[in-house]
């Protein structure tokens, strides 16, 4: 029997997309969905809960009532899911923005993951196209990748979706995933299997940026990031990443309180 596969979908005043999200992963063929409401002060939740009868796959919501930033909620997710299916899966994390018809190529992604059978799946950089990021924000990133034999150079450690088994979480804690850099480069050290998904394209998730300066934002993060996992791999001190205009800190004092009523057992 296959592992179950549980979508772990952060959602911040996402109710103009979070329906169609959920009907692609519908589309794709999952086994279970938990929408993490970070902070959400629109109808999010509500919608997502009307569905919750009409899916063919098990529903959860998790409400957070103040934003805990970049990140911060997949591994709230993660920790939610851990409880509630503990035996071998796999995580699939994208984000509750996405639009259009999305579903059949994510569909070929979890294909993917279940033939690989590898640790960690993710997308490449050639999935990006001409987008912005590939420029400037991405050159930590870059490095981090040469400094490890482990991922494989064309993936793009940042970018959604990844597809994560949980046995990972048998020897690294889920608040790792709140923090891309140290994720990769924990999984760099760790030597785990860590494959590429090279058919996915971005643009047919849409564009979801709120404004320039929100992209600005995002993209200064993600190179923190990148040089968050160049600190690790290279042994030096990691720097605690700074607020950054236009984007909310990451709260990692409430993901930890969060993670304190964490109970699960993984099996081998």
């Amino acid at each position: 029997m296959d592992s179950p596969i549980i979508a772990i979908i952060p959602a911040k005043n996402e109710a103009k997309s979070i329906v169609n999200v959920l009907h692609q992963l519908e589309r794709a063929r999952i086994d279970g969905a938990i929408v993490v409401c970070n902070g959400c002060t629109d109808e999010t939740s509500s919608l997502a809960l009307s569905l919750q009868s009409q899916l063919p796959y098990d529903l959860h919501i998790v409400w957070i009532e103040s934003a805990l930033g970049h990140d911060v909620a997949r591994a709230v997710g993660t920790y939610s899911a851990l409880r509630q299916h503990p035996g071998d899966g796999l995580f699939l994390y994208i984000d509750g923005d996405w639009q259009g018809a999305f579903g059949p190529m994510l569909g070929d992604f979890l294909l993917a993951g279940r033939e690989l059978n590898c640790d960690v799946l993710s997308v490449t950089w050639s999935s990006l196209g001409s987008s912005s990021l590939v420029g400037v924000t991405a050159m930590p990133w870059r490095a981090a990748l040469k400094m490890q034999q482990v991922v494989p150079e064309t993936a793009a450690p940042f970018l959604l979706p990844m597809l994560v088994r949980t046995r990972m979480f048998q020897h690294g804690s889920p608040m790792l995933i709140a923090h891309p850099g140290h994720f990769f480069a924990f999984a760099a050290m760790r030597g785990c299997l860590w494959m590429t998904f090279e058919d996915w394209h971005m643009e047919l998730v849409g564009n979801p940026s709120r404004s320039r300066l929100h992209h600005a934002a995002i993209s200064n993060r993600i190179a923190q990031d990148g040089q968050v996992a160049c600190d690790v791999l290279g042994g030096r001190p990691v720097k605690r990443l700074g607020p950054l205009a236009n984007l909310p800190d990451r709260d990692i004092r409430t993901l930890t309180r969060y993670a304190a009523e964490a109970s699960w057992q993984i099996e081998a």
